[in-house]
């Protein structure tokens, strides 16, 4: 048994700790529901996971049930037996001997305890094992107890027994870890009752874990007096009132008496969550080669064919077409860019054929195809400086970055045999969301920027022209006189930059309204629910169809007609020699490939940690090994077909999540809907790269849509994606007076002052990334200031507390992590009557 010794000036007190387990009687077998080492943990319905640890919520009829059947039960005590099978004999034999119960029982009983015992870790890892690494985290010495709980039919009566070994042996049968059975607590009932038989096994389980009563357990001789101890436990519990909700669960971090006690023990099991978390995220490293990837694949390999179901599901429909034309637009428009950056090497054409073919096997083999895969703005600029110094040094520039490509793909594929995505688990809240405002705040600004060089172009520059000694330019003009000289006025067209206004707003705006018009009173739910899930393109429908009936001159998306390479000169598959490039061309692009490698690790992993964070209520976990080897397998084909490089877009693939979110529709009036997570699945990540490789061939028809409407759908992106940050939130903080400030839970925790300081911080590391992006000669440092990012956060952990901390943004792992001693819900150092706080109801 594992205790403490706390001296006083007359004697030395002992404190025992126990691990209990309860399991229920289910049709043929026992299964594990609960577990108890300080706080209680139940497993979640429809899963194999545990619940965080919580205060025990208890009735009192539950207690009093307890003292009931002691009364008529059994309490065996010092009882030797060398394993399972020779207890449940010796239990048999002395129910025998007493002669108070039928033999119909006693043989009914006999076949229960013989049943399979099931145990949450050996289901989920499929192994008769015991949970290792839980148990590894356990005091040494420490002992358990069992407690089996059930309705069975054809009882005469219940059977309660209590059981305190002699010596304590291990039975793998009643515990999940390999760890001595000091006690054994039997209830088994013929019906439900007004007391179930699991809550009377839990109210146990909570009496137990109390330290006066478990060490009555460990020394009284006399334990037919535990009606005693009972009494005194219950004069020492919170009573809440009977209106309470027992399934409300209580954080250990409510208990404000001792709270200076209890902080260190909370931050260790945060720690604990989350890397369990991080774990199960396979954000360890697991020590071999290629381990992380394997166990990737294992990971989301039962979840693959409930992946493609839900074809017919409007969800399915409506996301699909809404992320059609964001991609779409998104292709275009940094299609135009690559177009100028790599003089015409790379443009439209080659992006929309590489995000067809990629995509489709994104979709198909990723871990996590909720993630969209597209240009960036770095990935641009990168690809712009290659081009301008092939021009200065007079090399090739297709055939050196086919060489670069090359070596990407070799750094990329180290990186996935080490693990290394498992430094993802230093990048938090803090970090993801700067970058993420950085996306937010391009989306936002595209528009305008488009907005701003049409009226420069058809508007402003012509209002403040002397028109008196200006020269216009026509047919009989053009050959004599230099067109910097002369003003076209075919070009003033003031009510096409007007038109394009308001087609950019009025998108933007009609979208968002009917986006949250399931959440008005109108209509039914499901014809809102349908309204809103279709908001995207049925705008986008209606805003061209206005722009047709109005006749106006305004942009229309400039979809290439014909599938051949921009370039004239060039073919679909790169040589990876050219006269014009030197012998030791594939070498000299080591340089260049180390940085594209950084770009498109931190780009691709960032997104999908924004992607896979908790709140978002992923149930079919990640692959971020798995990937980042996607990526590499399709840096390495683009490289070889002259296509852009494309990784996990962060701003596309959070509108591809918010398009695929679930709520459960309100049960009563004046309820909200609840999230309660998002339509896991591949088809629309394929459907979407199906459509953009067909919009080739779709051309005569999308050459029709106005290219101010798509930019109304960056726009709507930018602005429904910022208002989700929890960075965003605490900026409008500065500007509201106290008394109007939303009910946010950080501040509860946190001071006002703090949190702005926080937010100060965090601030400032979204201006230097904003920075940095915008100028040509700095955005090569873009990686280099997210690693800043990363530090700085590392460096707050010397202002704020760990409290401050958790309740603002994520806890960094543990350089080392503890695997004896002290558990991370249990403490020593916790006064009894902190531990004594078990509610009850």
């Amino acid at each position: 048994m594992s205790f403490s010794a706390d001296s006083t000036e007359n004697e030395q007190k002992l404190t025992y700790q126990i691990f209990v387990e309860q399991q229920h009687l289910a049709r043929l077998d026992w299964a594990e529901t609960s577990r108890w080492i300080r706080f209680e943990e139940n497993v979640e319905n429809g899963s194999n996971k545990w619940s965080k640890p919580y205060l025990p919520v208890m009735s009192v009829m539950a207690i009093q049930k307890i003292t009931d059947v002691l009364t008529y039960g059994y309490v065996l005590c010092d009882i030797e037996c060398s394993n399972y099978i020779d207890l449940i004999n010796q239990l048999i034999a002395t129910l025998i001997d007493e002669g108070r119960m039928s033999s119909i029982d006693i043989q009914v009983l006999r076949e229960m305890l013989m049943l399979p015992h099931l145990h949450q870790a050996t289901l989920a890892q499929k192994k008769k094992s015991s949970n290792r690494r839980f148990e590894s985290k356990l005091p040494e010495g420490m002992e358990a107890c069992a407690i089996l709980s059930g309705e069975i039919k054809g009882l005469v009566k219940p059977i309660c027994v209590f059981i305190r070994l002699k010596n304590a042996i291990i039975m793998n049968e009643l515990v999940e870890v390999a760890i001595p059975t000091r006690f054994v607590f039997i209830y088994l009932t013929n019906h439900d009752g007004d007391t179930s038989s699991n809550d009377i096994g839990r109210a146990f389980g909570a009496l137990i874990t109390d330290s006066d009563f478990l060490r009555f357990c460990y020394e009284e001789t006399n334990l037919y007096r535990m009606n005693v101890e009972i009494d005194l436990y219950l004069r020492k519990c919170f009573i809440l009132p009977p209106v309470w909700n027992p399934k409300t669960r209580i954080s250990p971090s409510a208990i404000e008496e001792g709270a200076n006690f209890l902080e260190e023990d909370t931050v260790e099991l945060q720690n604990e969550e989350n890397y369990q978390f991080r774990e199960d995220s396979g954000l360890v490293r697991t020590g071999e080669c290629f381990g992380g990837l394997i166990r990737d694949v294992k990971r989301k390999l039962p979840f693959y064919k409930s992946d493609f179901s839900g074809l017919c599901s409007t969800q399915v429909i409506s996301s699909t077409l809404f992320m059609y034309f964001a991609c779409l637009t998104a292709l275009i428009t940094f299609g135009g860019l690559l177009a100028k950056g790599t003089g015409n090497n790379m443009a439209a054409i080659e992006s929309i054929a590489g995000a067809f073919a990629n995509g489709i096997i994104y979709g198909l083999f990723s871990g996590q195809p909720l993630s969209l895969l597209g240009s960036t703005g770095p990935m641009m600029i990168y690809e712009s400086i290659v081009f301008e110094m092939c021009v200065a040094l007079g090399w090739d520039y297709i055939t050196l970055r086919f060489w670069i490509g090359m070596w990407v793909t070799i750094l990329l594929m180290i990186l996935v045999a080490t693990d290394a995505s498992a430094l993802m688990s230093y990048v938090t809240r803090f970090t993801e969301e700067s970058f993420a405002l950085v996306v937010c705040a391009i989306f936002i600004t595209t528009p305008m920027k488009y907005l701003k060089k049409i009226g420069k172009e058809r508007v402003f520059d012509f209002m403040f022209i002397d028109y008196d000694n200006v020269t216009y330019c026509n047919e009989a003009l053009n050959d004599t006189r230099n067109a910097t000289d002369c003003l076209n006025v075919e070009s003033y067209d003031p009510s096409s930059f007007l038109m394009s206004l308001v087609l950019v707003v009025f998108t933007c705006a009609i979208a968002l309204v009917l986006t949250n018009f399931k959440n008005t009173t109108f209509f039914a739910f499901k014809l809102r629910s349908i309204i809103s899930e279709f908001a995207v393109f049925g705008t986008v429908l209606v805003m061209c169809i206005i722009d047709f009936l109005m006749g106006l001159e305004t942009d229309k998306l400039p979809i290439p007609d014909g599938f051949s390479p921009t370039l004239p000169t060039r073919g679909w598959i790169i040589s990876p020699f050219h006269e014009k490039n030197p012998w030791y061309c594939p070498f000299a692009a080591i340089v260049p490939a180390i940085v594209a490698t950084i770009l498109v690790f931190m780009n691709n992993q960032i997104t999908i940690s924004v992607i896979c964070r908790k709140d978002n209520l992923l149930r079919k976990g990640v692959g971020y090994h798995l990937d980042l080897f996607l990526i590499t397998i399709l840096i390495f084909v683009n490289s070889i077909f002259g296509l852009p490089w494309f990784n996990a877009a962060i701003l596309l693939s959070i509108g591809h999540l918010q398009s695929l979110r679930i709520e459960r529709p309100p049960t009563a009036p004046g309820a909200m809907q609840q999230f309660i997570g998002h339509n896991e699945q591949r088809l629309t990540h394929i459907l979407v790269s199906i459509l953009l490789g067909a919009s080739i061939f779709l051309s005569p028809l999308l050459k029709h849509v106005p290219m101010p409407v798509l930019y109304g759908v960056f726009l709507y992106m930018g602005v429904t994606s910022i208002t989700k940050l929890q960075l965003t939130q605490r900026i409008l903080l500065f500007f509201m007076p106290v008394k109007y400030m939303p009910d946010y839970p950080f501040l509860r925790k946190v001071s006002l002052k703090r949190v702005h300081l926080f937010t100060i911080a965090q601030f400032a590391t979204f201006a230097l990334l904003w920075a940095v992006k915008s100028f040509s000669e700095t955005a090569l440092l873009f990686p280099a200031c997210l690693i800043i990012m990363v530090v700085t956060r590392k460096c707050l952990e010397n202002c704020f507390s760990q409290e401050e901390l958790r309740a603002l943004d994520d806890l960094l792992p543990k350089t080392t992590r503890k695997r004896r001693g002290k558990s991370y819900i249990m403490a020593n150092r916790v006064p009894t009557t902190i531990r004594r706080k078990v509610m009850v109801h």
